[in-house]
């Protein structure tokens, strides 16, 4: 058999040992056939000798060795070996070996070894017997089918056939038939190649072997960094990937999948073993594979089963890593899929650093190249690794645990088809900046008070600052840019840290109290991506306080960066206190200093708190819970760069002006019915008021400037808050019910940033009311700022009224009163309001819900100086005159064709009447002043609003069409604020037409106010007719009568129309658009009053000749 194979070397020399006896060498003549004759052995002339040989079994091929000594080492001249007298080819000779192969002749017989000296030397036979397979070695897919044969060379006819795994796995190798016939595994449960198939002699035991190993779809020389695309098709394939390797060298492969997965990714060694391998899945990655000897190594992408479409097979030949050196960025890119790039440098177990990577923004609005970013540790383990989707990577902070020389890998990100951008394979190459930056650097020395400056010379990079700290030193750190930190850190000598902040160009550690003496260190990091540059700290350290006063302010300043200002007082537990804080407006129209204002209690902790990017900050009405020295902080405001004027170191050092005031001090008495006198000395100043009150007691407050306060509150007697105010030079507290006997307090504070000066409160009791009768004005007054006036009135429930409001006009051009108008529910709601700024309030036709006493009050408006007359106190006091209207009183009777007169008593009076109307009656009302109505309404049987109209001293109501039988009711309201009087309804019914022949005048009248007058004639389509109007001129110089001319369509609708305020009116040459019977209607025009004549009642009714022409116009 055959054993030229490494693979079976070792079963080959297990299955040629020799069962046989080794015979002793003889020396023996042969004839020129090679057999042995009986001629003596010839004389020795060399030392050289051979003593025996192995295998003593085999057939024409395999490997013999005959072993001796003194044999002349690589000098095979004159040496000869023949098996049976077949001659064998030399292959080598050594000092204590030949080699030699079994030549094709061979047969059973003595192995003979011929000297140069022509001595020949006899080992004995061997025996040519063996089995011999074909074909000898076969690639394979899964599920392929093929045919070995064996050929027996001796003894024995019949063979057997097995395959098994040299790899040892516990898979399936495939199977063998008992005719040879061999069927390869599927790939779901194949084991690992390369698979032996064995031949075994039943007879004799010999055995013949072949080798089956993997069937490449391609294969493919690789040479340096390569990316390669492949296709899969059916899911069996097998693509190899030939390179050659060099022992100690790394390499990477990668699989792409771009629609599909591979069931492994695998490398051969040059023994056709598999090394290493991955799988399944997409992307897989075979990284920093290092061959373990020279020679050809195979890497093979293994479909998976089921899977189709495109991949890429990257190869990167990656050498020795490229030093890199701290805080000094490397351009570099990533050129081939399946590229990666090591880099190395010397780190020191205990030092930290942070690995940074960048990659451009690529105008399809993508990163560059996704990437994985690894560090690795001098043993060769991965002491942090991170993947990113987007422009940016890092590691950061990593603590290396060895001493030596570390490396980063940059790589592609395996998941990179996850991120959101799709199957793109250019995310896959591009270009990158790579940064190492220690993260504990020499530090800079800084001292309590001083600023310290620096600047960052990349994005990863950490600057240390040091200072000599004591235990119980309260410090504080100020970061000032352009440059933008991540975040600046505090430790304390035994390298804890104690506080941090967030990123930002200017950023602070506020307060951090120092447990120790000793060194403290200060790190500072550079924002990752953003611009570098220079930066500054500043340190401080809190000093002690100074006194301050209540109600004085302290003018002072922020003299440098990170100075914190304390001032104390005393303060009392219960009582309360407002710090108030302001800044000046410099010409470059911001703040002149950012702050953050606190208060701290004795106890050491704060109270309150608030930050300021404007000119005034406040802690307002903090409730002091501790008895002793309260502290006030003033400190630049840590987050000033995010205040809408940019990173202005400026704006951390200012003037300012500083005011504690205490919020209940002690309160100045007031009665009802007094104003009592003030003024706010600063703008956080509260002044206190008391007053006694009785339960049930329906107070008001009225706060008048002409100093502006914030708000003003009214307190029971056990502390509750019962009411508060908007801020303003006239505010007020209304109505408020108190709920038992006692002290009661207002509190009223001055306006923030607002001149201050005096001011009056006036406090008002709820009085009773007063009756008033309907339609029956009455003439008041307010005379004392924060009266209330009260009126009572019985209502029903289902009624409606009017509550009516005047007051006059004084000499400087505005009202005398500015009014709050209510109506109040007998159950004490207040059912409707309405405040005015002018000399007119109406609560306009109020329906009453519930019956009993209702009450109108009467009071000042509480925004009155917000009614643009300025903070004028007169306009709290003032003449008025009141009337209260019902709405729907008993009507007055009318019938068609009759004009009935009324008068209003007042102008918000309601005057209402009714008639009779049958459904189909077209119904017309008239009315006719000389008072002035605000509307008139006509309301059907069932209370729906049928028609309404505008206001006048003459309007109506025509042509409504009545829809049932019933009492129809018509209202008529009188117009708000003008003279009242006087005035008629006329109620007309529309009748019947009389005929009227063309060309032929009609002299008539409008005999009565509201009649309508109605002729017709028979029309044809298509044809032009002209309506003639004509009423004479009265002595007065005006027209008889007023008129408005209509002609209505045989349908009903009308054609055209036209009014007159003259003595003349013409519909001319309209065209019938209808067959039938036409109506031309005379009225009076039903806005006579507007004509120039006034009110003159005469109008609406007068004498007229009428003619209706059937072509141009109508002669008179």
């Amino acid at each position: 058999m055959r054993c030229d194979r490494l693979i079976i070397g070792l079963l080959c020399a297990a299955a040629m040992s020799s069962t046989l006896l080794a015979q002793p060498p003889t020396s023996y003549n042969y004839g020129s056939n090679g057999n042995r004759t009986s001629a003596t052995n010839l004389l020795r002339v060399t030392d050289a000798r051979v003593e025996s040989f192995e295998p003593r079994v085999g057939i024409m091929g395999d490997r013999v060795l005959i072993f001796g000594r003194n044999l002349p080492a690589g000098d095979s001249a004159g040496y000869a070996v023949h098996f049976n007298g077949a001659a064998a080819t030399i292959v080598a000779i050594a000092p204590n070996a030949i080699t030699v192969d079994v030549p094709v002749t061979a047969s059973t017989g003595p192995l003979m070894v011929t000297f140069p000296d022509a001595h020949q030397t006899d080992l004995g036979d061997f025996h040519h017997s063996g089995v011999t397979v074909t074909p000898p070695e076969a690639g394979v897919f899964f599920g392929q089918v093929v045919q070995f044969n064996a050929a027996i060379i001796g003894t024995g006819m019949n063979v057997s056939w097995q395959v098994r795994s040299l790899a040892s796995t516990t898979e399936s190798p495939g199977s063998i038939s008992t005719a040879g016939l061999y069927t390869a595994p599927s790939s779901n449960n194949a084991a690992e190649f390369p698979y032996l198939v064995t031949a075994i002699n039943t007879q004799s035991g010999r055995r013949g072997y072949a080798v089956i190993r993997p069937a490449c779809t391609t294969i493919t020389a690789l040479t340096g960094n390569q990316a390669i695309p492949g296709l899969i098709l059916s899911g069996n394939e097998r693509y190899c990937y030939d390179f050659e390797g060099e022992a100690g060298t790394s390499i990477d492969a990668v699989y792409y999948g771009l629609s599909t997965t591979a069931r492994k990714l695998r490398i051969r060694g040059p023994d056709g073993f598999a090394i290493d391998s991955t799988g399944p899945g997409s992307p897989l990655r075979l990284d920093d594979f290092i061959p373990p000897e020279d020679g050809a190594y195979r890497i093979e992408v293994e479909a998976q089963l089921g899977s189709a479409g495109g991949f890429i097979f990257g190869f990167n030949d990656a050498g020795p890593p490229t030093p890199i050196e701290y805080n000094v960025p490397v351009d570099d890119s990533i050129a081939v899929i399946g590229q990666q790039n090591r880099y190395s440098f010397f780190g020191n177990a205990g030092t930290s650093v942070t690995v940074d990577y960048e990659t451009p923004t690529v105008p399809v609005n993508q990163p560059d190249h996704m990437v994985r970013l690894e560090l690795v540790r001098p043993s060769g383990t991965v002491a942090a690794t991170v993947p990113s989707c987007g422009t940016t990577a890092r590691l950061d902070n990593v603590l290396l645990n060895e001493t030596g020389t570390w490396t980063v890998r940059v790589r592609s990100y395996e998941s990179w088809p996850f991120c959101g951008y799709g199957v793109n394979v250019a995310l896959l190459t591009g270009d990158y900046t790579l940064t190492v930056c220690p993260s504990n650097g020499t530090p800079i020395p800084i001292a309590y008070g001083e600023t310290v400056n620096s600047a960052f010379a990349t994005d990863c990079q950490i600057v240390n600052f040091e200072f000599a700290g004591l235990a119980g030193d309260v410090v504080s750190a100020f970061y000032v840019g352009p440059a933008t930190t991540r975040r600046m850190r505090m430790f304390a000598p035994d390298g804890s840290q104690m506080g941090t902040t967030g990123q930002g160009v200017g950023v602070s550690l506020l307060d951090l109290e120092l447990g120790e003496n000793g060194t403290y260190r200060i790190a500072v990091e550079a924002a990752d991506n953003f611009t570098v540059g220079p930066f500054a700290i500043a340190l401080s350290r809190l000093g002690d306080a100074v006194p301050i006063a209540f109600n004085t302010p302290v003018d002072t300043s922020i003299a440098a960066i990170g100075e914190v200002d304390q001032y104390e007082f005393t303060g009392v537990a219960g009582a309360t206190v407002t710090v108030d804080y302001e800044t000046p407006t410099v010409p470059v129209s911001r703040p002149d200093h950012m702050v953050r204002l606190e208060l701290v209690r004795p106890s050491g902790t704060v109270a309150a708190t608030t930050p300021s990017c404007g000119t005034t900050a406040r802690l307002d009405n903090v409730s002091l819970n501790e008895t002793g020295t309260w502290t006030v902080r003033v400190r630049s405001y840590e987050f000033w760069p995010n205040c809408g004027y940019g990173a202005d170191v400026a704006l951390l050092t200012g003037d300012y002006t500083l005011t504690v005031c205490p919020s209940n001090g002690a309160p100045i008495p007031i009665a009802f019915g007094e104003t009592a006198s003030s003024a706010f000395a600063t703008d956080c100043q509260i002044v206190n008021f008391d007053f006694a009150g009785l339960a049930g007691d329906v107070v008001s407050a009225f706060y008048v400037g002409p100093a502006t306060t914030r708000r003003m509150r009214m307190f029971a007697p056990d502390g509750s808050q019962l009411g508060t105010t908007g801020q303003g030079i006239g505010v007020s507290l209304l109505d408020l019910v108190l709920g038992v006997n006692g002290t009661y307090r207002i509190s009223v504070e001055a306006a923030d940033n607002v001149t201050v000066g005096p001011f009056a409160i006036a406090l008002s009791l709820l009085g009773d009311a007063v009756p008033i009768a309907f339609n029956t004005p009455v003439d008041t007054s307010i005379a004392a700022i924060g009266e209330v006036d009260q009126y009572e009135f019985t209502g029903v429930a289902g009624a409606t009224v009017t509550v009516d409001y005047e007051t006059p006009t004084v000499p400087v051009s505005r009202p005398d009163h500015v009014v709050r108008l209510e109506l109040v529910r007998p159950s004490g709601t207040v059912a409707a309001t309405v405040p005015s700024c002018g000399t007119t309030a109406r609560l306009d036709n109020v329906s009453l819900n519930e019956t009993g006493t209702w009450t109108v009050r009467v009071r000042s408006y509480e925004f009155w100086s917000s009614c643009g007359y300025g903070a004028d106190v007169a306009l709290l006091t003032g003449d008025y005159t009141l009337t209260v209207c019902p709405s729907n009183g008993a009507p007055i009777p009318i019938a068609y064709g009759e004009t009935a007169d009324s008068v209003f008593a007042s102008d918000c009076q309601i005057v209402n009447f009714d008639f009779a109307g049958l459904a189909g009656d077209v119904v017309s009302a008239f009315y006719v002043g000389p008072a002035t109505a605000r509307r008139m309404r006509m309301f059907a049987p069932d209370g729906s609003q049928l028609g309404v109209t505008g206001q006048g001293v003459g309007v109506s109501l025509l042509d409504l069409v009545l829809g049932v039988n019933g009492t129809y009711r018509i209202s008529v309201e009188a117009a708000d604020n003008l003279t009242v009087g006087p005035f008629g309804i006329a109620l007309s019914r529309l009748g019947d037409a009389i005929p009227i022949a063309f060309n032929t005048p009609v002299n008539t009248s409008i005999a009565a106010i509201g009649e309508v007058d109605q002729y017709e004639f028979a029309g044809v389509a298509g044809t032009p007719v002209t309506v003639d109007y004509v009423t004479p001129t009265v002595p007065v110089n005006r027209p008889d009568h007023m008129v408005r001319l209509e002609l209505v369509r045989p349908s009903g609708a009308v054609a055209s129309t036209v009014p007159s305020c003259g003595a003349t009116a013409r519909l001319n040459n309209v065209i019938l658009n209808e067959t039938g019977t036409w109506t031309v209607r005379v009225r009076s025009y039903e806005f006579w009053s507007s004509c120039g004549y006034g009110a003159d009642v005469a109008l609406l009714t007068g004498a007229y000749t009428l003619s209706v022409c059937s072509a141009g116009p109508c002669a008179q």
